[in-house]
Parts: structure tokens; sequence; C-alpha cells
């Protein structure tokens, strides 16, 4: 596996998989369907599908016993669709700037409007779910040391790839929320403009 495409999408995986360890959870589908790409790195593939599986179930799924943090949860949902209709109406905008002006500008004065509440609500709620992550991490301490310790796999055969010299360290740099990890190096810790650590892989 010497690719370093293939290289850079094992940093991604491990990236997600760390992600989910607070909280920060993308479509388990498209992490699974990354996971299976990589099998041949473990002995005993179907049982760590099964495990990534019920781990990311366990944090995901995690928020629908609290009331709060499950409206919270719903609500960051509900933006998403409030900023594909929110595009929807710009292009339609643009388009009938140009037929009807006066319906045009009302139309984008609306949908520019709808953008601001749906980016600050999302915002809100993100933070809300996230927050709830954090006061909540014993509820799902099993599941992130689980992914932990794929993802320390994962590490370790980039780790090393860099000492084959298929890949320096600074082509597969990792962006972590956990630095937990054997064999990686902080270059730069979260700020104000950066949520998580940046780390490369010491061969």
């Amino acid at each position: 596996m010497e690719d370093v495409k293939k290289l850079s999408r094992l940093a991604w995986l491990i990236e997600a998989l760390d992600g989910y360890r607070v909280g920060r959870a993308l479509d388990p589908r498209m992490v699974e369907e990354r996971l299976r790409e990589f099998m041949d790195l473990f002995g005993n593939p179907s049982h760590v599908v099964k495990v990534v599986r019920v781990s990311m179930d366990r944090i995901v799924n995690l928020p629908a016993r609290d009331p709060g943090a499950r409206r919270w949860a719903t609500v960051y949902m509900t933006t998403r669709l409030m900023l594909r209709v929110t595009v929807a109406l710009f292009l339609l905008s643009a388009l009938l700037a140009y037929r009807a002006p006066p319906t045009g500008l009302a139309l984008l004065y609306a949908s520019s409007a709808l953008l601001y509440v749906a980016l600050v609500l999302r915002w809100y709620s993100l933070n809300r779910v996230l927050d709830f992550y954090e006061s909540n991490r014993s509820r799902f301490s099993g599941a992130s040391r689980r992914l932990g310790e794929v993802a320390q796999d994962l590490i370790d055969h980039l780790r090393e790839a860099v000492r084959r010299g298929a890949v320096r360290p600074s082509k597969v740099r990792l962006h972590l929320f956990n630095t937990d990890y054997r064999g990686i190096r902080v270059l730069r810790r979260p700020g104000v403009l950066r949520e998580c650590y940046l780390c490369e892989v010491v061969p």
C-alpha cells in the first residue's frame, strides 16, 4: 500500500474514528465503507467492522436518551434541510433578478435572512450537542476506547509507511480531537481558528 492517495484516505479514516470519540459523527456508512477498504490491515476484519459499527451506533444514539440533547440534535438536523432550501432560493432569486427584479430582490432578501437563521441555529445546536457529549464522556467511554484502539492500529500502519519512505509525514498530517495515541507528534494545538490538534506521525 504505497499509494500516497490511499494513505491520505487512511488518514481520513483515522480522523473520522477520532471525531466519533468526541461526538463529531460523520455518516457511519461513509466510515464503514472506508474501513472496508483497509480490511487487509486487520487479522479479524469482520470483528473490527462489527466493533466499529456498534461503537459508532452507541455514540450517535446517546443523545436520544436525553430530552434536551435529543431536541438540539433534531434542530441541528433540521438546519441541514434549511440550508438546502436556502441554496435553492438563492438560485431562484438569481434567475428572477433578470426576469422580475422586484420579486427576485424580495426572494434574495428572504433567502439571506433564512441563511443567517439557519447558520446561527446550526452553530448553536451543534455546540449544545457537543457540550452534551463532553459532559457525558463516561457514558460512552467503552465505545470511545474501542474506536481509539482501531484508530491506533491504523496510525501504526501509517507510521510504518512513513518508516518505509512511502510518504512524508507532512503529506498525511492528522487533525485530531484526542492525543492519547502512540506515535504522534502535536504540531499545533486548538486555537481560535482551529478546534483540533494538528499532528503528524513519527516513525
